[in-house]
Order: structure tokens, then sequence, then C-alpha cells
């Protein structure tokens, strides 16, 4: 495993070639592929005849051509699996005939065959499994490619950019040919062969092109198509209107795909998606289904022109195209109705996935300074922390002045492979200000703590506010420096008011400003204050931070009740419920009895009968935060978690609030239930707040309840949240419904992926072999992303039933990483991450999950994927 080798930002050149035109012609069998590859190459530097080296993997490489002639032994060498051709002039090309087989492929990287088509997926490195290449971001060629196979086998050929030619063979095969007219990097090429169903629609853009727009799955999903379809036209218009961003081909295509490592991927043209993030109607989709696909429809939209029209110049600039998407997303679904909830979703995700990782073996800057296998940086940091950054630039410059700059960014930088400091630059120049202190943000790990003193002064009336910074030691990264940090605050007088005031140096008043801290310590001075009042900071979550405002319960409490900005609203009940869930956790390693203050039930209460509060928003505060996110704050507190008594604590304080607040819940529930389900925001709300008492309620005897609620359930939403609190009693009523639900949907593979996530996220005692069990059902292959992700990484992220006594979970986990370091590399690196934190809990855990990580590490034959995901965590 020694021989894998590490890849450095420092070391980074750019390619001393241009490959201006690829060529492809994709002949598909069943039994193998041959793929006929022509590169047009120049050289950047005439008279310097350095070695094209391509890359390739799992080649069978049939001929060789060198302008169009058979390449001499002295003009090419194959090695250490690269491939270097030895010109004699500037201007030459490449010709090359593979073998590959796209039917034994598991790693799902490259080309491979997915329910009896053919599909792939390139990025980052998957190109070099289809032809010898370059396989670099910063290497734009014009693609043209024909992909021919059997007319009745493969009736659908696509590829990306138009279609330019097809025609019939008389064997019975038959070919199209597609031609992408815009530069792009390999890993943006696509393909796809199959018997696929055709949903079309049409777009008309800005400029009065219409656009054709298709999506391709199987026949019996033609239906759960059309809300993929609006979302994306819905996409198209708001790229338009806010970004002045418009389509460029004449077609836009998506395929939906059932066995896929990611989400989905922004091939020019023709994206891939993974099945889950497409394909849903009323029946079978539930809200979140319906929020996701929207989302990331939009996402792979989006990177068109993010991503694609502007690429990388290198892997480690990931961020560059990823985070600033993903914020475009995000804000895209802002402003589809959602309001503070798409925040409150966005920040959850952030701080469960990304602060967590921070705080690990796994802590790495937005951009990494090295890497051996680049899957591995598809992660949190890059990605959630990533948007951020663009965020705080967004809010401190203000949208106009950011959208100025993005237009600056789009015109200066078509078709060019760039650099984080490039889009830096361009916001710096068209805003007049120097943005470049963020670039910090992207090289510097660790989530930033800010800690606020404030003094009121009763006699000039203003308030001195002392704002601290300091980031911890992270993995890789010891001295940390002071980062720009936006903070958004209002203040509050003691009967929930909203205070006009002035921040010194400034003459306009306001009920809201924005601080930037710059340096490890910073000082302000707000006036015209008569008392000293409640801070709101953070607003909105100004900054990807965490803080310590001084706040007592009863502050927190009262921001729960009080703050306009319902994000802060939220934040502060999460924080109510962390520090309860710390207390009790103390109260019972001490084997004290355990209690709850009474202030603590105040601030629930009036949360629940808020008539005036956004029902969605109280029902993400009654999402109480889960075992894992609980545990990463017991964490941060210094906590050696026994994750018995974290277990026993959080269901404490859960079932006192069910116990308390009982009738509420009930009420809840029969007051919100739909006559009929409408996917829209206000009804969206209601189902969030019923289904949210409801979990209470199945910590209480409510089985004959929610199982008559899940009879009468007339959509998806309603009956995957009764099916999860039903299983948990582990009763007849909650066989019953599982036995149910599995014959009325056994046919639809998206809709028993939740089938098996609901058993493996149970709370019940029988959890662990039941999920033993499922390994065995028909239903499940290991071999399938979407199936290990339901049911092996749900489990794993059951804490409950993972974090078992005799480390069997440990064991289970570690078994399936090693299997799928054989079949798939990228899915069993990303379980790794269950294991990672194993130094943060007590002994015992502890090296029961050191044990289960050496006992991968020490197995040979290790793919680099796990490999290097498990010696980050055990270093």
């Amino acid at each position: 495993m020694s021989e894998y080798k590490r890849i450095y930002l420092e070391d980074y050149k750019p390619f001393e070639y241009d490959i201006t035109n690829v060529d492809l012609w994709i002949d598909f069998f069943d039994d193998k592929t041959i793929v006929r590859s022509k590169l047009v190459v120049k050289s950047k530097e005439k008279g310097s005849f350095l070695p094209l080296v391509l890359k390739g993997e799992e080649l069978d490489t049939l001929s060789i051509l060198i302008d169009s002639r058979p390449a001499l032994k002295k003009e090419f060498e194959l090695k250490d699996g690269d491939l270097l051709i030895y010109p004699s002039k500037n201007d030459f090309s490449v010709e090359t005939v593979c073998e590959i087989h796209p039917e034994k492929n598991t790693s799902l990287e490259g080309i491979y065959k997915s329910d009896g088509f053919f599909c792939s997926q390139c990025e980052a490195e998957g190109f070099r499994k289809i032809t010898w290449h370059p396989d670099r971001p910063d290497v734009l060629s014009e693609f043209t490619c024909t992909v021919s196979g059997d007319f009745i086998k493969y009736p659908v050929l696509l590829s990306n950019g138009n279609p330019v030619n097809k025609g019939i063979f008389a064997d019975g095969r038959h070919f199209v040919k597609w031609h992408d007219p815009f530069l792009k990097p390999s890993y943006l090429f696509a393909v796809v062969a199959g018997d696929l169903y055709c949903v079309e629609d049409n777009y008309k853009t800005m400029s009065g092109k219409n656009v054709v727009l298709r999506l391709f799955t199987e026949p019996e999903n033609k239906k759960k198509c059309f809300h993929a379809i609006n979302s994306l036209k819905k996409a198209m218009k708001w790229d338009e209107d806010v970004f002045s961003r418009e389509y460029d081909l004449d077609i836009y295509m998506i395929v939906a795909v059932r066995a896929f490592n990611m989400g989905a991927m922004e091939n020019k043209g023709l994206n891939i998606f993974n099945s889950n993030y497409v394909l849903a109607d009323e029946k079978t989709g539930t809200d979140d289904d319906f929020f996701n696909i929207e989302s990331v429809v939009a996402h792979e939209y989006f990177h068109n022109w993010t991503g694609n029209r502007i690429t990388l110049a290198n892997w480690f600039q990931l961020s560059l195209k990823e985070g600033l998407t993903v914020f475009r997303d995000q804000l895209f679904s802002s402003e589809q109705g959602y309001g503070p909830v798409s925040r409150i979703k966005d920040v959850r995700a952030l701080k469960s996935r990304q602060f967590s990782e921070d705080a690990g073996p796994f802590s790495h800057p937005v951009r990494p300074e090295s890497y051996i296998e680049m899957n591995n940086f598809y992660t949190a940091t890059v990605y959630e922390k990533g948007a951020e950054i663009i965020r705080m630039i967004y809010n401190w410059l203000g949208r106009d002045e950011f959208l100025k700059g993005m237009n600056l960014y789009f015109d200066k930088n078509d078709l060019k492979a760039v650099t984080c400091e490039t889009f830096i630059d361009a916001m710096s120049k068209s805003s007049g200000q120097d943005l470049f202190k963020f670039m910090r943000w992207y090289e510097q790990s660790g989530t930033p703590c800010l800690k606020f003193d404030l003094e009121f002064n009763d006699v000039e009336n203003n308030l001195k506010i002392t704002a601290y910074q300091e980031t911890n030691e992270t993995a890789g990264q010891k001295e940390k420096l002071p980062l720009p940090v936006p903070v958004r605050t209002a203040f509050f007088d003691e009967n929930g008011n909203q205070i006009q005031f002035k921040v010194k140096g400034d003459d306009d008043s306001k009920k809201e400003t924005v601080f930037l801290l710059l340096d490890s310590k910073n000082e302000f001075v707000v006036t015209g204050i008569n008392k000293k009042p409640v801070a709101s900071v953070l607003r909105g979550f100004s900054a990807p931070v965490r803080f310590d405002c001084g706040y007592s319960l009863e502050d927190d409490i009262f921001l729960m009740s009080h703050d306009t900005d319902y994000f802060n609203r939220w934040d502060a009940s999460q924080r109510v419920i962390f520090g309860t869930i710390e207390k009790i956790y103390n109260l019972m390693e001490k084997n004290h009895d355990p209690f709850l203050d009474e202030k603590f039930y105040e601030g629930f209460s009036f949360i629940i009968n808020d008539s005036f509060c956004d029902k969605s928003v109280i029902g993400e505060i009654l999402t109480l935060p889960s075992d894992s996110d609980i545990c990463q704050e017991l964490f941060n507190s210094k906590i050696k978690v026994n994750p018995t008594t974290l277990k026993k604590s959080s269901f404490f304080v859960t079932r006192k609030l069910a116990e308390k607040f009982e009738s509420n819940f009930l009420s809840l529930v029969k007051e919100n239930i739909s006559k009929e389900y409408v996917f829209s925001k206000n009804e969206m709300s209601k189902r969030k707040l019923k289904n949210s008492a409801l979990m209470f309620l199945s910590k209480l005897d409510y089985s004959d309840f929610i199982y008559d609620l899940y009879k009468k359930a007339d959509n998806m939403t309603d009956l995957t949240i009764c099916l999860k609190a039903l299983v948990s009693y582990e009763n007849e009523k909650s066989n019953l419904a599982l036995n149910d639900f599995y014959e009325k949907w056994k046919n639809d593979a998206v809709v028993m992926d939740k089938w098996f996530a609901v058993q493996a996220q149970s709370s019940g005692s029988n959890t662990f072999e039941n999920v033993l069990a499922l390994l065995d059902h028909p239903l499940f292959s290991i071999k399938n992303p979407n199936r290990v992700r339901s049911l092996i990484g749900v489990y794993a992220n059951n804490f409950e039933a993972f974090h078992r006594k005799d480390g069997k979970g440990y064991e289970f986990l570690s078994d399936h990483i090693l299997k799928l370091s054989k079949i798939n590399p990228q899915i069993g690196a990303r379980l790794v991450s269950y294991l990672s934190n194993y130094k943060n809990f007590d002994s015992e855990t502890s090296l029961m999950m050191k044990e289960s990580l050496l006992r991968i590490y020490n197995t040979k034959n290790l793919s680099k994927d796990v490999f290097e995901m498990v010696s980050r965590a055990l270093a």
C-alpha cells in the first residue's frame, strides 16, 4: 500500500500540450466495448518535444497510431501504467483502439452497465478507464463521439452536445454521432446506450432560442419525470433572471440511473442522475424527495456555467465549482418559497456533516493541499463549507455587487480552467474591495470559535462588544490565523421588540448590522440603547463558525420564542436541547437522578402554542438533533462519550417532552392531517409539524394510533414517517405495516430504498439482527450504492444500534468496508467515517472501534480509496 502516490498542490504544473480535438467511436457489444480515439495534439512550446503522458486504467490496447500510421517502437512506451508518446514534431495526432469491459465494471467509474443499459461516470478520473487521455481538468477539447450498438437492445444512443448524424448498418446495428462545440475537460464526457423511455418538453430561452428537454428512464418510471422536468425549467428561468445565464446547446438531457456512486453528474448537455434524485410522483415521493429533486436538478443545471463553461485548473480547486454551485442552488431553493426552512436544512446538514469533519481526523482545507485518491475529497468541507465562503462574500458585498462580480467572472473566464484566486480577483475588481482576505478560508482547515463579551454602560447608554476568534489545531495544521468573519447582528429589549441602534463611527440608525471580524480580538461600540439588550448574533448563520455569547438558558429560550430571524429561533432551540442533554448526561454519568428545568418546558410550550410562527419552522424546532449530532456536541465539550449514557440521556429528554406535551402533540397531529396530498409550501409545513409531533408520540404507547394513521395515509411522506414511528415498537402492528409496505412497493426500487432505511434506523432492540437478515434479502445487492447507503450506511448512522456494547456493529461495518474495497472502493471509503472519531469515546468503546480500523488497515491489497481514509483515521 505504500506505493500509492500522494499528489500535492505545490507540484501542479500546466499541461505541456493542448488537445484541441477528441474524436471517439464507442462500439457497444454485450461482452465487450471497443473504443476508438483520435487526439489532435499541439505543443504549447514550439521545438520542445517532451513526452505526451496519457493515462489509462483497465484498458486492453489493440493498436496505437501516430499521424494515421502505426506507431514505431521508439515513438511510444507503456511505463508505470502510463502511455508515453515521444513526438518528433510539435503538432500531431494519436489514435488508439482499446477494448474495455463495462459489463464487469463494479466500481461504477468510466463506462459500466446498470440495469441492462450502458452509462458513464468520468469525474474525477474515470475517463482513463475508457481510453488513453491526459484526463486532467485543465485540458480542454472539442469532442465528437459516435456511439453504436444493437438497434433492438440499445435503441437510445447518447453523448454530449448536439446530434449531427445517425444511421443503420446492415447487420442490425446503428449509430448516432454527437458533437459538442464547447471546449470541455474529459471529466465532463458522458455516454449512454440502452432501451430507455424519453419524456420530452421544451424551454424558450431569454433570447428566444428553443431548447429541447429530454429525460430518459425505464418505461415503468415515465410518470415520475414531470417534477424533475418542471424543476429544470424553473432553474433555467431563475438563472436567466438572477445571473443572466442562458443555456447554450440545442438540447438538454437527463438520464436516470439506478446504480450511481453520487447524487448526479453535470456532464455537458447530458446529465446522469442517481434515480433517487430525479424520479418522484405524488404516490412515491416524499416532501423531502420533491425538495431534493428540485435542488439537485438545479445544482447540475447551474454547473453549466459554474463548472462547465468555466472549469478547474486542477482538482485542488474543486470547491471553485462545487462550493459556488451549492451556493447558487441554495439561493435558488430559498427563493422558491421555502424561506427560512431552506436555510435551516442547509445549516443542519453543515453542522452535522462538515463541523464533525473539521473536528476529526478528516479535517482538511476547502482547497486541500494533497490527496492520494481524489474521490475522497468530494466532502462536506469542499461543498458546504465552500458554499458558506461564497455566501459570506455575497452577504458582505450585497446582492447587486455580488452579481456584478459574477458577470465579470463569467465574461473574463469563459471556456477557461481557473483557480479560486480567479474568482476572488473578479469579485475584488468588480466591487473595488480587497476580498483576498477571504482566501484564508480556502487555505485553513477547522471551524473558528467566536466568543462575545457584551458590556453595557448605563451612563453613556452604549454597548461595548468584544469579539474573540480562535481556531483549534486540526489534522496537519497546527498554527491558525484569524479569518474574516461577518457577524450579522440585531438586539432585542426585554419585551421581545427589535431595537433601533447606531454603530459608533456610523451615523445611520438601523435594526440590524454586520460586524466584520478581522483579528483575534475585535471591538465594536453600539449606541442609542437604554438598557442591556439580548443580542441575536450570526443571524441567518452569516458565517460557518461556532460561537459563545454567554447566553443563559433564559436567554436562549427568549431568542427561541421572540427572535425575528426564524433561523436564529431554530438555532437557539438547538442550544437549549444540546445544553439540556449535556446536563442530563453528566448527571447520569455520576449516577445522579436526572431532571428537567421547568424553564425548559416553558420554552417548548411557547413554541408548540405559537400560532404566528411558520408551521414548518416549529416542525424543524420539534425535530430534535440526532444522537450522532448530540455526540459531536459532547465531543466539543471535551467529554469522552459513553454511548450507552448518551442514548439514555437523549431518550430521557425526548420521553419527558412527549409525556409533558402529549395532549398538545396529539392535537397537532389531528389538526394538521391533510384531506389530500398537495406538494405546496403550506401543505408541506402542515405535514412537517404533524410528523414532528408524531415522532414524540411514538415514544409513548401509540402504536395502534400510528398504525391507523398508516392505513389512512395517501402519500409517501406520511407513510414513511408512520413506518419509521412504528418499527421501533417491534410488535404486531409494526410487522403488519412493514409487510404491507413491501407488498405494495416491492417493484419500485426508489421506494424500496426507504423500506430498507426505515428498518436500519430503528431504535428497536432487534435492529442489528434485522439488518443482518436484510443482507440476504433478494432485493439487497452490495453492488448497488443506493442499497448499500440505505441499509449499511443508515445502520452505521444509527447511533443506538451501531454503538453496541459488544462491538458487533463495528465488526459488521468493517466487514462490509473490506468487501466494498474490492467491489466499489468509493462507497467503501465513505463508510470509514463512522469509525474515524474513535478517540473521542470512552476507553472501552474507543478500543473496539480502533481495532476495527486496524483490521481494515492491515488487510492486503486494500484499495487506495479505503487505504487513504483508514490511514488518515488512524494518524
